[in-house]
């Protein structure tokens, strides 16, 4: 790189930080009272995979029991092995907003 090249370089990254500096104070923060009620969730997870102790099948149990500690009230439902759903079926259930 020439001297020309890095000035122009140098230029657009500080030209890029200062409309970053500019934008930030625009962003308005939510409440803290918000962030403090998380919204009570039921997901639903379908696989193609055996329960544990597959890999992915303990993953899932892990992310069912995890869940309502961090968003008390709330619930993973695990379907296994096409228990609910085959492949097909799902893109299906997918786009009808059923999964």
């Amino acid at each position: 790189m020439d001297r020309r090249q890095i000035r122009r370089v140098s230029a657009g990254a500080a030209s890029a930080i200062f409309v970053a500096a500019l934008a930030a104070p625009s962003v308005a923060p939510q409440t803290a009272s918000a962030q403090d009620q998380p919204r009570k969730v039921v997901l639903r997870f379908v696989s193609d995979f055996p329960p544990p102790p597959h890999p992915a099948g303990l993953a899932m149990r892990y992310f069912a029991e995890r869940l309502p500690q961090v968003i008390p009230g709330s619930e993973a439902r695990l379907y296994h092995a096409g228990a609910l759903y085959t492949i097909p079926e799902a893109f299906e259930a997918m786009r009808q907003g059923n999964l």
